[in-house]
């Protein structure tokens, strides 16, 4: 083991062994994702390794990553390679990728060029999932979702249940995106009962009291049509009298009157009654 410095024996030509120490191998490495629209980002990759009594080297790298899709990259060795790489994911889980390293090495013609092929597995993944092919923007949204459902789960638990409610289960389904799947989370949710609108019932008109047998009405005044009519009837209202409209089809004439009879002395005798009204008051037979 290089980290543990281990010694191996390593027999030659000739039967004397000769043992070597395993010397660390120093790495460091860094890379950044840079967003450049909703389905793609661009990764650079730096990685430099260094051993004692060794020059250091330094990978350079720059990854295309078509999100869900894909992804192209070209990379720098040190002195030693140029590379091309292109990979397609061709399930949630699985990736498959190949290399092709072009050595730039004074050896190469020693060396030669290499063609990798590279298959990426992710364990625990689902191999299918609801948000496969979401954009980073859409999960964003997506998350902001769960957020405001479970705000709302946590103001129904607290809320009192009433006596007059009924009590609705639901069932809100929380996908978390790279961690658990699917959650599922039971709402119990209290709805009012919902009461019917009430109907209004149209008021019906004021009729004028349906005459008897009588002919003798006591007039409070004549009028050319029964707009002019009403509006008379509603003054009187505010006097404190009540009038009626009558329409008499000899005289063509509209008539308010403050009632009728059967015989002509009850008549006169209602004009006594509200002679102190001041209204011109007549008994007219219709």
């Amino acid at each position: 083991m290089q980290f543990l410095q281990n010694q191996e024996a390593f027999n030659g030509n000739s039967s004397n062994k000769v043992f070597y120490t395993l010397a660390n191998h120093w790495m460091l490495h860094a890379s950044y994702k840079i967003e450049l629209n909703e389905n793609f980002e661009l990764e650079p990759y730096l990685l430099y390794r260094k051993v004692k009594n060794a020059p250091g080297q330094a990978d350079i790298n720059f990854f295309l990553n078509w999100l869900n899709k894909g992804y192209a990259g070209i990379a720098y060795r040190d002195g030693m390679s140029f590379s091309t790489m292109l990979g397609v994911q061709v399930s949630n889980a699985i990736t498959v990728g190949y290399a092709f390293d072009a050595t730039t090495h004074k050896l190469r013609t020693a060396l030669g060029n290499t063609h990798e092929v590279v298959m990426k597995f992710e364990l625990g993944k689902p191999s299918s999932s609801a948000n496969s092919g979401l954009t980073k923007k859409e999960k964003e949204a997506y998350e902001l979702k769960i957020e405001e459902l479970s705000s709302e789960v946590n103001s129904l638990k607290s809320a009192p249940l009433k006596s007059d409610t009924i009590i609705i289960e639901k069932t809100v389904i929380k996908e978390v995106i790279k961690e658990v799947p699917v959650e599922v989370i039971k709402v119990v949710k209290e709805v009012p009962k919902e009461v019917p609108p009430k109907v209004k019932t149209p008021t019906k008109p004021k009729e004028t009291p349906k005459t008897t047998t009588s002919e003798f009405y006591v007039i409070a005044g004549s009028f050319a049509n029964s707009k002019a009519a009403q509006s008379y009837i509603s003054t009187l209202k505010l006097k404190g009298h009540t009038g009626y409209e009558h329409f008499d089809k000899k005289s063509g004439r509209t008539y308010v009157h403050m009632g009728n009879f059967s015989e002509k002395d009850k008549a006169i005798l209602l004009i006594n009654r509200l002679k102190d009204s001041g209204l011109p008051l007549w008994v007219k037979t219709m």
